[in-house]
């Protein structure tokens, strides 16, 4: 069964947020159009196109287990994305995979002015656990390092769905009803696997962990970056955060994070244009004098002498 070519102008996106609990959104300018949707035993996928104005934010929570991705065809859109109790928001790329499981609370905040595309698939939990024997309560500390989900498998249905859904061919029906129950098993397939390989070494991060610390720096530099909001980002307490950091890289958070706004300093210096005050407000330091001094001790020069230096 298809569905084309319905236009909406409205306050939210009504498809994605079917089945929500509490949901709430704040203020934006979403235009959706439904591309085209189709349901098989225990699955539902639909395919849209949407143009966004303005910053816009979502939470609830699902009665099915979702599977989302965003593409943009112009603009840009930033989003940072919570599971469960957490404090902390995490960010999600273009393109990348979400996995949201069932009845886990969750928000999330896009900013931008972008159009493009959306591609939501929704498991109904008990055909979902019969299918591929996996269970239906889920743990938020579990499934954190499945948002995103990193797997080339996954993500090359994904893209081919969106292509038949919006080309259907001959025996579409049939062929998005095999690709549907791959998408479900490679799912399962790769939560089994990524269990596995994430145990970590007594007294370090996994590697999900490790990587999500450093995608959160490199993506957060306008502020000052709590311990807290990296703890809550990996599922653990903050003093085993910064003591598994260092056991993991041999070196402090603190030093860690500190690099990389200097390695971004050093980036706008080279260019010219910013002032020194302007580059420690945009890093998150207090003051000009503060980034000077972080930038001598980091580095053995001065923020000016570097600056004088490379662009001769």
């Amino acid at each position: 069964m298809y569905y084309f070519g319905r236009l909406q102008v409205t306050l939210f996106r009504r498809s994605a947020l079917r089945g929500l609990k509490g949901a709430r959104q704040d203020i934006m300018t979403l235009h959706t159009e439904i591309v085209a949707q189709t349901h098989i035993p225990g699955i539902f996928m639909e395919v849209e196109k949407y143009r966004l104005t303005t910053g816009t934010g979502d939470s609830g929570c699902t009665d099915d287990h979702v599977l989302h991705m965003m593409q943009t065809d112009s603009g840009s859109v930033r989003t940072l994305t919570r599971w469960g109790s957490g404090r902390a928001h995490f960010p999600m790329r273009v393109g990348e995979l979400c996995f949201a499981p069932a009845q886990v609370p969750w928000s999330t905040h896009s900013y931008g002015d972008a159009s493009g595309r959306t591609f939501v698939c929704r498991f109904e939990p008990t055909a979902f656990a019969q299918r591929v024997g996996l269970r239906r309560d889920w743990e938020c500390s579990e499934l954190r390092p499945f948002h995103p989900v990193n797997n080339s498998l996954i993500k090359g249905l994904v893209l081919r769905l969106i292509q038949e859904l919006i080309s259907p061919g001959f025996a579409s029906d049939i062929l998005i009803d095999s690709m549907g129950g791959m998408l479900t098993v490679e799912l399962a397939r790769h939560f089994q696997v990524f269990s596995l390989k994430t145990k970590p070494q007594h007294g370090q991060l996994t590697q999900w962990q490790l990587n999500r610390v450093r995608d959160y720096v490199e993506s957060t530099s306008e502020r000052p970056i709590a311990v807290r909001e990296l703890a809550d980002i990996c599922g653990i307490g903050e003093r085993h955060l910064q003591r598994t950091f260092k056991n993991t890289t041999g070196e402090t958070l603190g030093a860690y994070v500190e690099q990389v706004k200097i390695s971004k300093a050093q980036t706008l210096l080279s260019k010219g244009e910013p002032t020194l005050k302007q580059i420690s407000h945009h890093l998150g330091f207090a003051s000009a004098d503060g980034f000077s001094r972080a930038f001598r001790r980091a580095t053995g020069e001065t923020p000016r002498t570097y600056r004088r230096r490379t662009q001769r």
